[in-house]
């Protein structure tokens, strides 16, 4: 159990760039793929290094960089989910707890990062 006081400081400390981030991803509960450019209007000076770990403090998991449209690219999955990429295979991504597949093509973040799809309601800078 936290004592008041304890509960204070915790939330003072709370890095306010994370908590935008979650209120980002948590806003579009659709989109599973995403992008540090995503983010770019939360940044504010951030350096890439110190993006990785606060994209990875708000739930985020890096894959593997991967021939994406002519494209090397990683991207960044909501934790609980996966990305399966296969040769020759569509690439999927695929909760871990429910089993529910889904082309990573349809997914908005994806399409937001390989074709400049603009996200419905995303804060994001113009391209």
């Amino acid at each position: 159990m936290m004592t008041e006081e304890k509960e204070l400081v915790t939330t003072m400390m709370a890095d306010p760039i994370v908590g935008e981030i979650k209120l980002l991803i948590e806003e579009h509960p659709d989109v599973i793929c995403f992008t540090a450019d995503m983010f770019e209007t939360v940044w504010d000076g951030t350096t890439k290094n110190q993006q990785k770990y606060k994209l990875e403090e708000a739930g985020l998991t890096l894959t593997e960089k991967k021939q994406y449209e002519a494209k090397r690219r990683a991207f960044w999955i909501r934790n609980g989910w996966k990305l399966n990429v296969r040769n020759g295979v569509a690439p999927t991504l695929t909760n871990k707890e429910t089993h529910e597949t889904r082309n990573l093509k349809y997914d908005l973040g994806y399409k937001h990062s390989v074709h400049h799809k603009l996200i419905e309601g995303w804060k994001q800078l113009a391209f």
